[in-house]
């Protein structure tokens, strides 16, 4: 069992406190990911859980055990940086068992777990070249393979697909999807990329000033996100946000530009502020009869899509994802509608409502 339990943990250097009275419970054999913008604690906690970071506060707990207090090498855990720190003038197979040799690990056994790493990973055929003669998700795979050998409860995951290209990172998403999938192991992950949480994670941890926004599948942050931040950093294009003026009367709305919105509510204890829309949620109607106008900007074609920004109410726009085939122009003016029970409401402190 290798489940971790984060209890009250706070780090601080100083007086900057980076992680705030983080609470989480990650199940055995779970792909969990956590994300949010550059320095929001996301490396810091994983860090943490490593024990690589001496933290403030709090208990870390991994498969029943405080681990607190222990030295990374007793935590029964494995790491994979964003850099590859592969040893140059290594072997593959030199690599992947060096801490097996560190351990004193006998060779045939050092070999047989090598072994069965590379078939994992796709390597065998490569145990006898140097790093310098691999490409870069060749490397990543022989980093990923050291962490391997060693048979870990946990696996974390610092960033490692940062260095390749698009179409590496790609490739390596699904490649260690699939690793998950074979091992069965609990599986950490830190990254900055949405998209690369959204495809991968079982359950995602969104990290924000060094505390939790929220936690949850990929489905459920997308579809009830709790807060705006939420709302705004899971999606891409991000959803579109809407400052609303007037009064609500527990049903309706009033957008931008002065017309009413019913927005099929009536439980509302709270005046929303904003309306948030996805992307791909936004109709097009007749602008007389629509819920908010607006005047077409940019068409970006991207082939089976298109996304249209529109600008309304002076400055602002919105931005609408549409089918590849859409005949929209620069400069058209149309009627923007929503789709029903589509639209979020978000009150004054950005909670949704």
């Amino acid at each position: 069992m290798a489940e971790i339990r984060i209890e009250k943990l706070v780090k601080a250097y100083g007086d900057l406190v980076v992680l705030k009275d983080i609470d989480l419970e990650i199940i055995d054999g779970e792909f969990i990911v956590f994300v949010g913008r550059s320095g929001c604690g996301k490396s810091t906690l994983l860090r943490s859980i490593a024990g690589l970071e001496n933290i403030s506060a709090g208990e870390i707990w991994i498969g029943g055990k405080d681990v607190t207090q222990l030295a990374p090498s007793k935590r029964g855990i494995a790491m994979v940086f964003q850099s590859y720190a592969l040893y140059p003038h290594l072997t593959v197979r030199e690599n992947m068992g060096f801490s097996l040799r560190l351990a004193g690990t006998d060779k045939d056994a050092r070999d047989k777990a090598v072994d069965k790493a590379a078939r994992i990973l796709q390597l065998t055929e490569y145990l006898d070249r140097k790093p310098s003669q691999l490409s870069g998700g060749q490397r990543q795979r022989v980093a990923i393979g050291r962490a391997i050998v060693r048979e870990p409860g946990v696996f974390l995951f610092d960033e490692p697909l940062s260095n390749l290209d698009a179409d590496l990172r790609v490739q390596m998403r699904a490649e260690l999807i699939q690793l998950h999938d074979q091992l069965k192991a609990t599986m950490v992950y830190v990254t900055h990329d949405q998209v690369e949480a959204m495809t991968m994670a079982d359950r995602i941890v969104v990290l924000n000033g060094g505390v939790i926004e929220q936690v949850g599948t990929p489905a459920e942050l997308y579809a009830a996100p709790k807060n705006e931040f939420v709302a705004t950093f899971i999606g891409s294009p991000r959803m579109n946000i809407l400052e609303l003026a007037g009064k609500s009367d527990g049903a309706s709305v009033t957008l931008p530009g002065g017309r009413r919105y019913d927005c099929g509510r009536s439980d509302l204890g709270e005046m929303p502020c904003k309306l948030g829309i996805r992307p791909e949620n936004i109709t097009f109607t007749d602008p007389e009869k629509a819920a908010l106008t607006g005047r077409v900007k940019l068409v970006e074609a991207l082939g089976s899509d298109s996304f249209v920004t529109l600008s309304h109410d002076g400055e602002k726009s919105v931005t609408a994802r549409v089918p590849g085939t859409s005949r929209l122009t620069s400069g058209e003016m149309v009627g923007i509608g929503f789709e029903p029970n589509c639209v979020h409401l978000f009150g004054a402190a950005g909670q949704r409502l």
